[in-house]
C-alpha cells in the first residue's frame, strides 16, 4: 500500500510535518501487520512537498526517512514525472492515429505545458 501525502504547494516542510507523516506510515504498518489476511504487507510512504531542504536537519532526516520506505519529492520532480510519461503515452497515441485531431491537439497542449511549468524538453527516444 502506498500512502501519499500532498503537502499545499509553497508550504514550507517542518519537523512537526515529517513526524506525523511518519507517525501515520508507523500506525499504518501496524494495523496492517496485525490483519494477517490482507493481500498485502508493506507500507511505504510519498510525501509530495515543497521547499523540502529549506528547515535546517532535514538533509539528515529525509535520507533516513527514504531508507525505511517513506520517500519525499518535491512538487516540481513530480510534476516532471507526470509531464514525461504522458508525452510518451501521447506520442504513442498520436503515432497510431496520426489522423486523429483531438489526440494531436492534446499532445500539443501536453508539449507546451513543459514550457508553462518551465520544464525541460522530454527526451523521446524511439
Amino acid at each position: 500500500m502506498l500512502i501519499v501525502e500532498f503537502m499545499r504547494p509553497s508550504l514550507t516542510v517542518d519537523r512537526d510535518y515529517i513526524n506525523r507523516y511518519q507517525e501515520c506510515i508507523d500506525v499504518l504498518r501496524s494495523s496492517v501487520a496485525k490483519n494477517t489476511d490482507l493481500d498485502f504487507t508493506l507500507v511505504s510512504g510519498l510525501l509530495v512537498a515543497d521547499k523540502l531542504d529549506r528547515r535546517r536537519g532535514m538533509d539528515e532526516t529525509l535520507p533516513r526517512l527514504a531508507k525505511n520506505d517513506m520517500k519525499a519529492l518535491e512538487w516540481h520532480g513530480l510534476l516532471e514525472r507526470a509531464e514525461a510519461q504522458w508525452e510518451e503515452f501521447l506520442a504513442v497515441l498520436v503515432a497510431r492515429a496520426p489522423e486523429d485531431e483531438r489526440l494531436a491537439a492534446l499532445h500539443g497542449r501536453v508539449t507546451d505545458s513543459a514550457s508553462v511549468l518551465d520544464l525541460p524538453p522530454v527526451n523521446n527516444q524511439t
